[in-house]
């Protein structure tokens, strides 16, 4: 009779509920929309009024084969968990830094690290130092970067005066006269490799990273 069929049908419909994945009944909730009170619709996914022809109406969107809708397709897998990163950090001494690249992201003693770097020329084409030293001491340059967010700097440097670690040029006494002082004061009296470890200390004491680049095999062979 028709009470038994009604009886059947809410048999079938809640072991088959049962018998779902969590995940795939959540998945299925997720397209419901149940209305206020509709208490079938909210447990099952599939309202009392629900049939083989209704199958694609809001309130009905959990119901399968148990009133001749389609079966639903379980939800895909979860994706794995990410792996712990490698300990990168473990066993650095003190002071040292251990940079590392995985899977795009660029870290320094196991911490992600961001990049935000300024060119520094003029110390490739010459034994000299990169210009504006001049103007202002290296620490103001320095300074300035730190406050506006750079942590690294691209020092350039031609072969040759690496090699034979140049001395600095000297000042042109025929264009500025007998006194002129030196380009970069506080660089006098240096060669070519001591200016950029000079220079790399005083980026180290702002917490700023050098990078060296070879721009030239020599002063005037270009690239």
């Amino acid at each position: 009779n028709l009470a038994a069929l009604v009886v059947l049908c809410l048999f079938a419909e809640r072991a088959t509920a049962a018998a779902t994945p969590p995940q795939a009944q959540q998945s299925r909730r997720d397209l419901i929309a149940c209305s206020d009170g509709d208490t079938r619709c909210m447990e099952f996914g599939c309202s009392s009024w629900c049939n083989a022809w209704t199958c694609t109406s809001g309130p009905c969107a959990g119901c399968g084969p148990e009133i001749g809708c389609p079966a639903k397709p379980p939800p895909p897998p979860s994706p794995p968990p990410i792996p712990n990163l490698p300990p990168w950090a473990s066993g650095i001494r003190e002071g040292e830094l251990r940079i590392v690249g995985h899977l795009g992201e660029l870290f320094i003693n196991g911490e992600p690290f961001h990049i935000k770097g300024a060119n520094w020329f003029g110390s490739e084409n010459r034994a000299g130092p990169p210009l504006g030293l001049d103007k202002h001491e290296m620490s103001w340059y320095m300074n300035f970067l730190k406050e506006n967010g750079f942590n690294a700097i691209r020092l350039l440097f031609n072969h040759a005066d690496v090699l034979a670690d140049s001395p600095l040029d000297p000042p042109d006494l025929e264009r500025y006269g007998p006194n002129a002082p030196w380009e970069s004061p506080e660089l006098e009296g240096y060669t070519y490799l001591a200016m950029f470890k000079k220079i790399a200390e005083v980026a180290a004491e702002h917490g700023i990273l050098i990078m060296m680049a070879c721009h030239r095999l020599d002063r005037d062979a270009w690239p």
